[in-house]
């Protein structure tokens, strides 16, 4: 688009007004879009601590929280008002208490409203 021969015109609330011929192009270059996902856990099996990454593609609350395979909630790992883009939390293999908790299968799941994606991750001491 040639914006050489654009015209810009601003008025006020009162009696003034200002013209501008715009003379520069400018580019605009669309944003890759981030969709919400909560990445797999890597590395399998967890043996102590890991870091969760998740994308959000826009700014929300979101909450992530493990639970294990009876779907008993042991922890939240993570939660509140994030900005988009990739985050990254961790956890340190405990429950809300901060015991240490015993092996086994784990799910970690990220909610953002009613949207949700889930990872299976595997403790092993």
């Amino acid at each position: 688009m040639d914006l050489a021969h654009d015209l810009l015109v601003a008025a006020t609330h009162g009696r003034g007004m200002w013209k501008a011929t715009l003379g520069t192009s400018v580019a605009v270059e669309p944003t890759p879009s981030v969709r919400f996902a909560l990445d797999p856990v890597r590395p399998q099996p967890v043996r102590a601590s890991v870091g969760l990454q998740y994308h959000l593609p826009r700014a929300a609350t979101v909450a992530l929280e493990l639970f294990d395979v009876r779907g008993r909630k042991v922890q939240v790992i993570d939660a509140g008002w994030r900005e988009a883009g990739a985050h990254q939390a961790r956890w340190e293999g405990t429950d809300a208490a901060g015991a240490r908790v015993p092996s086994g299968i784990y799910f970690a799941r990220l909610s953002l409203g009613t949207e949700r994606s889930t990872q299976r991750l595997v403790l092993v001491h």
